[in-house]
């Protein structure tokens, strides 16, 4: 994702001016696919109490959807991080938040329409959050199966290993996105998980900056790759994929008639963590 600076920014001009405008750059190519490879579509961005235009979002499309989980396809194969350096990895990233508080409460304010009060809060759960993720990363174990109850078992022993599905997807909504996107990236990096992350189309600021801290906290090249655009068109084409092992979806039946998104998910999905709104069953 790439943001430009519109006429009539004002809050969060130092962080557009700072991020560039859409171009070929690649020296964020480490995280941020959709920021290297241009997309078409620019849609403005407007703040929410004012209705003023603060920015333009570079949005995703084929090409770069494939990219984003060919990055973190490869990730997975080539990255060895240990339980101890995901945690501190997610840990230095919690601590980056901490210090932008006010810098993603305000950017949470502009796009979402929260009062900066609301923000704050949110984002001070958002580093609980990511501690919480952390401190797992060096807790995950499997459990021993006893076998002593079976006939001619009495001298084995049995366990069970934890491992990373593989690549995951993290789609995540308007209505708490650093919070709720911060409990999917969280645990899927410190399970060891490759993430493709879909933020809702109305909050692309707060997007980048969760990402940001991550590639400053040291994530390695293609752990976390940043899809923005239209939940219908970019939903379809990640759900297309087979590489990806899981889906975390929040989302509800779409404005124009049709049937909810979660019931595109095709049948090669085995796994996937619903929170379909409205008065849907939580889970799948």
């Amino acid at each position: 994702m790439d943001l430009r600076l519109s006429q009539g920014a004002s809050i969060i001009d130092r962080k557009i001016r700072r991020q560039g405008g859409c171009s070929d750059e690649n020296d964020r190519d480490a995280l941020l696919t959709a920021r290297v490879l241009r997309g078409r579509d620019a849609p403005r961005l407007s703040l929410k109490a004012t209705g003023a235009v603060i920015a333009e979002i570079c949005t995703a499309g084929e090409k770069e959807v494939r990219a984003a989980v060919d990055a973190a396809e490869r990730a997975f194969h080539t990255v060895e991080l240990s339980p101890y350096e995901r945690y501190e990895i997610i840990m230095r990233a919690a601590n980056l938040m901490r210090e932008r508080r006010e810098e993603f409460a305000e950017a949470l304010s502009a796009e979402a329409g929260k009062p900066i009060r609301d923000a704050r809060g949110e984002i001070d759960r958002s580093y609980q959050t990511l501690i919480l993720s952390a401190e797992e990363a060096k807790r995950l174990r499997g459990q021993t199966v006893p076998l002593a109850g079976a006939p001619g078992c009495g001298n084995r022993m049995a366990f069970t290993i934890r491992r990373p599905l593989g690549v995951v997807c993290a789609i995540t909504p308007f209505n708490f996105p650093v919070n709720l996107a911060a409990h999917k990236i969280g645990p899927a990096l410190a399970a060891g998980n490759m993430v493709v992350y879909k933020p809702a189309s109305a909050t692309p600021l707060t997007a980048s900056l969760l990402c940001d801290v991550f590639v400053e906290a040291g994530l390695p090249a293609g752990c976390l790759n940043l899809v923005y655009g239209a939940g219908g068109k970019i939903g379809d084409l990640l759900t297309a994929d087979e590489r990806i092992r899981m889906f975390f979806l929040y989302g509800e039946r779409p404005r124009r008639q049709g049937t909810p998104r979660g019931r595109r998910i095709p049948p090669h999905l085995a796994r996937a963590w619903l929170e379909l709104g409205e008065h849907r069953p939580r889970g799948c």
